[in-house]
């Protein structure tokens, strides 16, 4: 079974256009994940949605690690 998926580049760099969004294996922005460290440090409550029970693992462990 051949795949005909067709994968866009950039017009200017040549690389591999992607959406804004992180995809599941991919890694985030150490940047980004300070900023999000820094928010949930300062929060009084948090709400955390979605489907993967790794992430609110680590959230969890980070909230803990900062008691």
């Amino acid at each position: 079974m051949q795949c005909s998926l067709q994968v866009p580049s950039c017009v200017e760099c040549d690389g591999i256009l992607k959406p804004d969004v992180v995809f599941f294996g991919d890694n985030v922005a150490r940047q980004l994940v300070d900023y999000i460290y820094s928010l949930v440090d300062d929060s009084d409550t948090l709400l955390v949605l979605g489907s993967s029970l790794f992430v609110s693992q680590l959230i969890h462990s980070h909230i803990n690690n900062s008691l």
